[in-house]
């Protein structure tokens, strides 16, 4: 083992390397086009409930009388982006983050999740 692999245990470039094209391909497509879909029919949604909300209060002098439906309109709306967000981080990394990024974040996991023990043995090595 040379002094390059010795000090760095949580190198995983050479995983993403070994991986086949067809694998990386299989992978982008399971998870980016279901999230880009979901995607594009939440961004309908946001839309069409944002203008609602915006028509309530161009058109309404009081609040009273549409409050309910104000703050639904609201919550659905902060909903929405949330599970945009949440989509796109957890579920299609593939679609949005580069190889580098998913690299050093497979390397975070290794480093959070990996027992002691095996770490120090291998720098002491």
């Amino acid at each position: 083992m040379d002094d390059t692999q010795k000090y760095n245990i949580f190198d995983t470039s050479d995983i993403i390397r070994n991986m086949g094209a067809l694998n990386v391909l299989k992978l982008q497509y399971k998870y980016s086009v279901p999230a880009l879909l979901c995607f594009l029919v939440l961004l309908y949604l946001f839309f069409k409930f944002r203008f609602d909300v915006f028509r309530i209060q161009l058109y309404t002098f009081s609040l009273f009388g549409n409050k309910h439906r104000f703050f639904q309109s609201l919550i659905i709306q902060i909903v929405i982006w949330i599970l945009i967000f949440v989509n796109f981080v957890s579920h299609s990394p593939n679609f949005w983050i580069s190889n580098d990024v998913l690299t050093g974040s497979f390397d975070l996991y290794l480093l959070l999740f990996q027992p002691l023990e095996e770490t120090q043995l291998s720098y002491d090595e």
